[in-house]
């Protein structure tokens, strides 16, 4: 076969004699093609197989460059079944306060496990774990303890931090020194920066115009390592039971005394929901007032 050019040149054979468009005799001229390859360049997930002869398949050099953009469907993925074994994300709940750590589904529960006594919780008082129906105090030791006289239309805190959680039903006060008409709450607020802040509780009035133990039933749990701050509120002066008279809690100390709780005058049966105590002018160096309270 031969090709004519529009100058009437003839390519095809080598040396084959035809007629031009001119009419004349044209001799054809040989042609001579150079092949260029067809090449590729793999991506790293992505391969290609060239066929036949890519290196003589084209008239000018091409290169392929492989690659994608987007998510891999599944489908792709050598093993889907492995793949899609893989966990969901995980949703965290703190069940219970025993048992061990489980994982259902996507859904992993460690329970709120109680101090022991000697584990990471920090506490100075329930050093070891309660026992239901057993009377516990906020004397962080043993002994009598003295008395502590109260002055009328003051609140006093002493701070109490569980090293195990306890659950209560019943508090307790004791009346050394009884007063004529004499009354009291038992007070336990929260704590905010190392300062009694909000109120969490008060009893009921309690009688102390007799002397003897004074009791309120009420039940509240107290979490371990979380600090307290636990008192009365009075409406006269009264001596009650207080802590060893050796030992207390120091939170506060001046140049001349170590106060082991707060006092803040505020009159009986209006104690807020909410105090601002000051850390020197509120502070106290008599013994706290001894709270009891018995296990559930």
């Amino acid at each position: 076969m031969q090709v004519v050019d529009k100058d009437g040149n003839v390519f095809g054979s080598n040396g084959l004699e035809v007629t031009g468009p001119d009419g004349k005799p044209k001799t054809t001229g040989g042609g001579s093609v150079t092949p260029a390859a067809l090449t590729k360049v793999d991506d790293t997930n992505v391969t290609l197989t060239l066929g036949g002869s890519p290196s003589t398949a084209l008239l000018q050099a091409t290169s392929l460059t492989l690659g994608w953009t987007g998510t891999l469907a599944d489908s792709r993925i050598a093993s889907a079944a492995t793949w899609n074994a893989k966990q969901n994300a995980i949703t965290l709940t703190t069940t219970g306060s025993s048992g061990p750590a489980t994982l259902v589904g996507s859904t992993l529960n460690i329970p709120q496990y109680s101090g022991g006594g000697g584990g990471s919780t920090f506490g100075t008082h329930i050093v070891v774990k309660p026992k239901s129906s057993v009377y516990y105090s906020t004397n962080p030791l043993t002994g009598s303890g003295g008395t502590t006289t109260t002055t009328a239309n003051n609140i006093y805190l002493a701070p109490f931090i569980p090293q195990n959680s306890i659950s209560v039903n019943e508090f307790r006060v004791e009346v050394n020194t009884v007063a004529v008409g004499g009354l009291a709450t038992i007070l336990i607020f929260d704590d905010l920066n190392g300062l009694p802040k909000n109120k969490i509780m008060e009893s009921t009035n309690l009688d102390c115009s007799t002397s003897g133990m004074k009791t309120y039933t009420a039940s509240y749990s107290f979490v371990a390592g979380t600090v307290y701050w636990l008192g009365v509120s009075v409406n006269a002066n009264i001596g009650f039971r207080s802590n060893n008279t050796s030992f207390a809690l120091q939170h506060h100390a001046s140049s001349s005394a170590v106060n082991p709780q707060y006092f803040k005058a505020f009159t009986f049966g209006s104690v807020p929901s909410s105090i601002t105590i000051s850390p020197n002018s509120d502070a106290l160096a008599l013994q706290p007032i001894t709270i009891r309270f018995r296990a559930v």
